[in-house]
């Protein structure tokens, strides 16, 4: 038997659920509820579909979703809910639904790019963070520590090409190409 479980956009338009996904035994997607896209829930067929609670630090519907996956016991999903764009958030507690957070991911500008090898690198990481250089052959051509957000590199005397730039932080990792032109 097939038959509708909830009617989550009352009157005449579609809800367009999508992203269905599996998570600690509770069905989670995504849907329209005439008010804008919200991250829903369902225990089992017999249990009410649930509005799970707001994941945006601002007010606002969840403007879109490309998806959400289950990987290491939390439930990963991309989101946008302003004009800033997609950002990643993840659910580690069904319990409450209030454990969704949006995830540590650090920004790495590095300017101007392409380079003479006199270059800027800014970040979100701390002030004890490492930052390494590679070349195209995965050699260390750079290694010394931050001690500030912006920072100055001098790798003049390096010939043109492609490198790699990495500042390590703790547990996290950014990596953005840099190109060196003579």
């Amino acid at each position: 038997d097939v038959y509708k479980i909830k009617d989550i956009n009352l009157g005449a338009s579609s809800s367009t659920p999508e992203h269905f996904t599996v998570y600690k035994n509770k069905l989670f997607f995504d849907a329209h509820n005439g008010a804008g896209r919200k991250l829903w829930v369902i225990d089992g067929l017999s249990s009410p579909v649930l509005l799970a609670p707001q994941i945006s630090p601002v007010p606002g519907p969840l403007n879109a979703s490309n998806g959400m996956i289950v990987c290491n016991g939390s439930l990963y999903l991309d989101a946008s809910f302003n004009t800033n764009g997609y950002e990643l958030w993840k659910m580690t507690d069904t319990t409450s639904y209030a454990k969704i957070y949006p995830t540590e991911v650090k920004e790495m500008v590095i300017y101007p790019n392409p380079s003479n090898g006199v270059f800027t690198v800014h970040t979100s990481a701390n002030s004890s963070a490492k930052i390494e250089v590679y070349n195209t052959n995965g050699k260390i051509v750079y290694s010394g520590q931050l001690v500030d957000e912006t920072q100055v590199v001098d790798l003049n005397e390096l010939e043109a090409g492609g490198y790699l730039v990495r500042v390590i932080s703790g547990n996290s990792i950014e990596i953005q190409r840099l190109v060196i032109q003579k």
